[in-house]
């Protein structure tokens, strides 16, 4: 889904509070999208707690990746989908 858009977010993943302190938790973690896998699964298996920004933080990135698909499947141009991605 990433690959999709114009504008490639997961550096802004990857420097997120939220995937760093997973990352630096469990040294099996090895990537990104494993970061926030984990955090998905804990979430939805009730298995962990987050902190609350980390988490509005992450899902601030993922709110403009979800606005960015829309323009996209609308046919709206990269230009106005860059600036939806990078400014929010």
């Amino acid at each position: 889904m990433f690959r999709a858009l114009p504008v490639d977010v997961e550096p802004e993943l990857a420097d997120s509070v939220l995937v760093k302190s997973v990352r630096s938790d469990d040294p099996s973690v090895t990537s990104t999208l494993d970061a926030i896998r984990v955090v998905r699964n804990d979430l939805s298996h009730g298995n962990k707690t987050y902190d609350r920004q980390a988490l509005a933080e992450t899902a601030d990135i993922f709110e403009r990746v979800v606005r960015g698909h829309l323009l996209r499947l609308l046919g709206v141009s990269d230009e106005t989908i860059n600036r939806v991605l990078i400014t929010g």
